[in-house]
């Protein structure tokens, strides 16, 4: 072989070992990264967040762009009571991987943790928009524009939730509240009526059935579902205050005073003026 020859033979052999070495430090850095998401996933799983998190970061530090892992810190950030930083890493996986739902679905619901009613509006409609089925972002979805002041659209977020999952009864009680709100209490009679037999134990939806009956001047019925309300939570206070009126109207004067002193005892040391006001209504129906 001339020497021509073996020089670039050599130097071919060279530029190959130094691809060589480049692609087996590109591997070995991308199983770095995953061992160490991995291991972050089984901390996770066994409620070790802090040893979590620090294996999800050495992940993210061996491989910048590994949306997975900036979704694991994220969610153990949120789990620590750290939600600034987690939102900087639902931001990162939103922006590595933006055909991924399951991102915007957390950064949405980490602005609703935060209270930020506008900017949860956007991920959470990108989240729904990615996949249909989640039922979960169409309520958080639902809940950001009943807090933006927005009733119809929180109407229909809640609605196509239903869709989803049509026993979920937090979607049924989250667009029981808004239709309350909004005073079409014949759309929760309605809505409600048809679910109670299946969430007898549910307290909340006796609650807003109750609401609903006796807003739309229809006490004698509204008694039994603040009844059981009660039963489930003694000690909810608009409850124990509605449910005193409906028996005051229905002339069932010895409940009602019995329950509007129940709700003086819940309220004198936090609201005495409210306190007060129920004890004007057992004056006024003869208790002392």
């Amino acid at each position: 072989m001339s020497p021509i020859r073996i020089a670039s033979f050599i130097a071919l052999v060279g530029a190959m070992s130094i691809l060589g070495a480049d692609f087996v430090t590109s591997v070995a850095h991308a199983d770095e990264a995953q061992d160490h998401h991995q291991q972050a996933i089984l901390f996770k799983r066994a409620g070790r967040f802090e040893e979590a998190l620090a294996e999800a970061q050495a992940a993210i530090r061996a491989r910048p762009n590994y949306a997975a892992a900036h979704l694991t810190a994220g969610s153990l950030y949120r789990e620590l009571g750290r939600l600034r930083p987690a939102l900087g890493c639902f931001n990162a996986a939103t922006r590595l991987q933006p055909d991924n739902a399951y991102g915007w679905a957390m950064k949405g619901a980490l602005h609703l943790r935060l209270r930020q009613w506008s900017a949860a509006v956007a991920p959470l409609s990108q989240a729904v928009e990615l996949d249909p089925s989640d039922a979960s972002s169409w309520g958080n979805l639902g809940l950001a524009y009943r807090r933006t002041g927005d009733a119809e659209l929180a109407m229909d977020a809640y609605r196509q939730g239903l869709r989803v999952s049509p026993s979920d009864p937090g979607l049924i009680n989250n667009l029981a509240v808004t239709l309350n709100n909004a005073r079409r209490y014949e759309e929760t009679i309605i809505l409600l009526g048809e679910a109670i037999d299946q969430f007898e134990a549910n307290w909340q939806m006796h609650l807003n059935l109750a609401i609903a009956l006796r807003s739309a001047e229809r006490c004698e019925e509204a008694i039994p579902h603040y009844r059981q309300a009660l039963t489930l939570n003694a000690r909810h206070e608009g409850a124990l205050f509605d449910f005193a009126i409906c028996l005051e109207i229905e002339s069932q004067a010895d409940e009602a005073v019995r329950v509007y002193r129940q709700y003086i005892q819940v309220v004198r040391a936090r609201d005495p003026a409210a306190a007060a006001r129920a004890q004007e209504r057992v004056d006024a129906l003869g208790g002392r």
